[in-house]
């Protein structure tokens, strides 16, 4: 039978490690952001391990984990979030239909529960399909995506972009352009600030500031690159022109697939098109180099819809505080009852 019980402690959540990756390694799409690893720099980052609530299902063993923290407000959220671009259930597939019904059990006793970024595909989405609950269940955002061909047709055909070939030409004329892609911590840690730099500059002009004007912030990305699990799927690349670095990108790449997360550019080169630039050779760069996906994860920013050949969705599961959903099954009652009067 499964029992369910709940970790609270950052040192419980340690030991974990090894079922947790067992569990990873099974997924039918692993993803970064659901690796222990993630979780624990989170966790130390942000200081949520206070508010750790893991629940974890049990049955002569470890059959499942749902990695979550409860925020100052006290509704249940996943570990990452929101620097998570996909969350999901630890499960072996097979075991999904008995672990759920005592998942479930154990979140339908919360006040409020918001887990954001649970792809289509993901195991929770599957499970809540087949079962009755009392969550709501709604699409949060779209994720485009490249999938590249076998014989390549598909990036040959998005390089002839019109507006790609004429932003090359602008940035190549402060010199010759070319990608780099850093191999070592020490050169990752070296140039983070230069993308935090053109991250905040950019972003000076919004009235929405850069994430990367807090310091814990800051510190999420250089954790990612010191930390050794996740090291070797740091994906940070410069684009030079000339000796001048005009773009950048932090991102994943594992899998046969690019994750595209954090982009930025020098923002006094706007009008050029750098950010355009570091699309293109990124987009070839993960083509040559053995991608079957360039995944542009959350937003459906247009310029991702540009280049997407596969929309997918991310979904919220949402279960509001008490008062709320009395207060919201009152408002329809009142707008039943004006109807038929």
């Amino acid at each position: 039978m499964i029992k369910v019980r709940i970790i609270d402690k950052a040192s419980d959540l340690d030991a974990l490690e090894a079922d947790w990756h067992r569990l990873w390694l099974a997924q039918p799409r692993r993803e970064v952001f659901t690796l222990h690893a993630w979780a624990k720099v989170f966790l130390e980052v942000y200081g949520s391990s206070q508010g750790l609530c893991c629940l974890v299902a049990e049955d002569e063993g470890i059959k499942a984990i749902l990695p979550l923290f409860r925020d100052e407000k006290g509704c249940l959220r996943f570990v990452g979030d929101p620097r998570s671009d996909y969350s999901d259930l630890l499960c072996l597939p097979g075991d999904l239909s008995e672990v759920t019904p005592a998942i479930l059990k154990a979140l339908s006793t919360e006040r409020a529960v918001s887990l954001s970024a649970v792809p289509e595909h993901s195991l929770l989405f599957t499970a809540l399909k087949d079962v009755q609950h009392p969550f709501e269940v709604a699409i949060e955002e779209p994720c485009p995506a490249i999938e590249f061909d076998a014989d390549g047709a598909v990036v040959k055909e998005l390089l002839k972009k019109e507006s790609l070939r004429r932003h090359e030409k602008k940035v190549a004329k402060l010199g010759a352009i070319r990608l780099e892609r850093l191999t070592t911590r020490q050169a990752a840690l070296k140039w983070l600030p230069v993308l935090f730099d053109q991250h905040i500059a950019r972003w000076k002009t919004t009235p929405t500031p850069s994430l990367f004007e807090t310091e814990a912030h800051r510190r999420f990305y250089e954790q990612l690159v010191v930390n050794e699990i996740l090291w070797p799927m740091v994906d940070f690349r410069l684009v030079y022109a000339g000796d001048r670095v005009v773009a950048t990108h932090f991102g994943f790449f594992h899998d046969q697939r690019f994750i595209w997360y954090k982009p930025s550019f020098d923002p006094e080169l706007s009008n050029l098109g750098p950010g355009e630039v570091l699309l293109k050779y990124l987009i070839a760069a993960a083509a040559e180099e053995g991608a079957l996906e360039f995944d542009f994860t959350r937003g459906g920013e247009s310029f991702k819809q540009r280049f997407a050949t596969v929309t997918r969705n991310n979904y919220v599961i949402s279960r509001r505080p008490l008062l709320q959903r009395l207060r919201s099954a009152a408002g329809r009652v009142r707008r039943m009852l004006l109807k038929q009067s």
